[in-house]
């Protein structure tokens, strides 16, 4: 008789990309992404991913250290179509990405200065973005 003992053990492995990536709440500098782990096994954070989708470089832009699985990016440019992905990262590394998402911002607002000159009405459009300087005599 031959006796075999069957040792189990569970390997660390590099974690599962995330599933599920949505992008919401688009304006003309922010996009809201939720997304779901995809890992039944602990992440300890999230890598968020973006880059404008037609670059001549093709590198993405890194937000590192995200907890949860939603996050808002800042600091976009208005009409940018940019492509989103995420990836987990747990002990032993990254995960592949999530299947990537494209977006396009949204166009800046126009805010209305009126002024009354000499009883001409003078009108200017600026950027919401834009500083305004009003100097009068």
């Amino acid at each position: 008789m031959v006796w075999v003992e069957l040792v189990v053990c569970r390997c660390a492995a590099l974690p599962k990309p995330p599933t599920s990536l949505v992008v919401t709440d688009v304006t003309a500098n922010s996009a809201r992404l939720t997304w779901n782990s995809g890992n039944t096994d602990p992440v300890q954070s999230y890598v968020v991913q973006y880059r404008h989708k037609y670059s001549a470089d093709g590198l993405y832009d890194e937000i590192f250290d995200v907890g949860t699985t939603e996050y808002t990016v800042l600091g976009l440019s208005a009409h940018t179509v940019y492509e989103f992905r995420v990836v987990a990262v747990n002990a032993i590394g990254r995960s592949l990405p999530a299947r990537p998402v494209d977006v396009t911002t949204g166009e800046l607002g126009m805010h209305i200065l009126s002024l009354e000159l000499n009883c001409n009405l003078v009108v200017f459009c600026f950027p919401l973005s834009s500083k305004i300087t009003v100097v009068t005599n």
